[in-house]
């Protein structure tokens, strides 16, 4: 092997590593609760209580959101991830049935949920710098024309 086949094979095996140990540092990762108090929900309700699972499957992101609104009604939503901003199957959700993902940086995501391919609302998240608590801001609009926005707070378990 000559030497530049090494250095050919070393930077490849690295940059192949490098995606798993940046997923398995990945802040998101772990149980959050919404803490209902916190968040913002324009024009609300909030639901009552919710519990988000992020979880690596192989490099790519499993999440589990358990829900319950505000009457009541318990919400299960699934999905498994990219973060190459490809679509992606969404399951659990009546007004939507994919999402894309793109990772901005290391604490840092935006999230578009889609319809049939076309986007309905844009998620942005953002993990604190001390790994507590996880902010999630949704805009979309409603089918009555008015403007959406949910700014989630949610405590690290």
């Amino acid at each position: 092997m000559n030497g530049l086949t090494r250095i050919t094979l070393v930077a490849l095996i690295m940059i192949a590593t490098t995606g798993g140990l940046f997923a398995q540092n990945d802040p998101r990762l772990g149980t959050w609760s919404l803490d209902v108090a916190k968040s913002k929900y324009t024009p609300g309700p909030p639901p009552a209580k919710e519990l988000r699972t992020y979880s690596l499957v192989g490099h790519n992101l499993s999440v589990n959101v358990e829900s319950t609104d505000a009457h009541g009604n318990r919400v299960v939503l699934n999905y498994v991830a990219t973060e190459d901003g490809k679509d992606n199957a969404l399951s659990g959700l009546a007004a939507g049935n994919g999402i894309s993902m793109h990772r901005i940086d290391a604490r840092t995501f935006e999230a578009d949920t889609k319809k049939d391919g076309k986007v309905i609302g844009t998620t942005m998240g953002e993990v604190s710098q001390d790994g507590k608590t996880l902010t999630l801001t949704f805009k979309t609009t409603a089918p009555n024309g008015q403007p959406v926005t949910n700014i989630a707070i949610y405590d690290k378990q």
